[in-house]
Order: structure tokens, then C-alpha cells, then sequence
């Protein structure tokens, strides 16, 4: 497997990436002998319905927040296979956009918890190294 030179990605004034880099070659050259539906995998591994769509439009939300499209295959390999600091700034600043919309501290854990497990998805499936985590600190649910 032959590794690709990769320019640092533009990112704008909020860390939105200003254009899809599509960054791990490699890890993508692995993940193509299987070609794993990420997306579809967490949801298949979701029993409850109710779940299932939250998780889906979470996801969806995300992704338009940080790629301007839908979870399509490349976008979500490209975002499970940052390294675990650009997950963990990725997930903090839309964590913070989500607080300036006004959602709710139940609404926004459920949104990151829909990220980090997609990223223990990617790693079941040896997209993502096991070893690397995006931890995000979650807002405290008041009561």
C-alpha cells in the first residue's frame, strides 16, 4: 500500500472544514477489501427504532455541519479516521453549536453519543484504530 501526500485541511473561522479532505489513504485501501457501510452498521446494531431514526438524523446533522453534505461513505470515513485530537475538536465545536442553538443538554449528548458511536463502530470494523478515542467533555443534564 502506497501512502498519498496530503495537505493540511482549510478549516473556517468555526472549524468547519472549508472543503472534504479526504485524508487516510491508507486506512481507506484497507477499509475498500470489505467496504463496510459504517452508517449502516451502527444503525443495524441499534434495536430500538426510536434510536435508530435519532441516531440517523444525528448523524445527519453532523455531517451537514461539518462537511455540508449527507453521511455519505467518504465523508464518514474521512471523519472516523482523523486523529483522535481532530475527532475530539471536531465533535467540541459542534457541541458548542448546538449550545448556541439552544438545544438541550439530553439532545446534545444524545448527538455526540451518535458521533462516538459511530467511531467504536469504525473501530470494530478495523476502519479506525482501536486505540485512538475522541472523548468530548458532555454538557451536565440538569434535572
Amino acid at each position: 500500500m502506497s501512502r498519498s501526500t496530503i495537505s493540511e485541511p482549510r478549516m473556517d473561522s468555526v472549524g468547519v472544514l472549508a472543503e472534504p479532505v479526504f485524508a487516510s489513504v491508507v486506512v481507506r485501501e484497507r477499509k475498500a477489501q470489505g467496504d463496510v457501510d459504517l452508517v449502516a452498521a451502527l444503525l443495524d446494531a441499534t434495536s430500538s427504532e426510536h434510536t435508530r431514526r435519532a441516531y440517523r438524523k444525528d448523524l445527519s446533522d453532523f455531517f451537514e455541519f461539518r462537511y455540508g453534505c449527507a453521511p455519505g461513505n467518504n465523508v464518514v470515513n474521512d471523519f472516523v479516521c482523523l486523529s483522535s485530537e481532530r475527532a475530539a475538536f471536531a465533535l467540541t465545536v459542534f457541541r458548542k453549536t448546538l449550545e448556541d442553538r439552544g438545544l438541550s443538554p439530553a439532545t446534545i449528548n444524545r448527538k455526540l453519543a451518535a458521533l462516538q458511536s459511530l467511531l467504536s463502530t469504525a473501530a470494530r470494523h478495523g476502519v479506525r484504530d482501536a486505540g485512538r478515542r475522541a472523548i468530548v467533555a458532555l454538557p451536565h443534564v440538569e434535572p
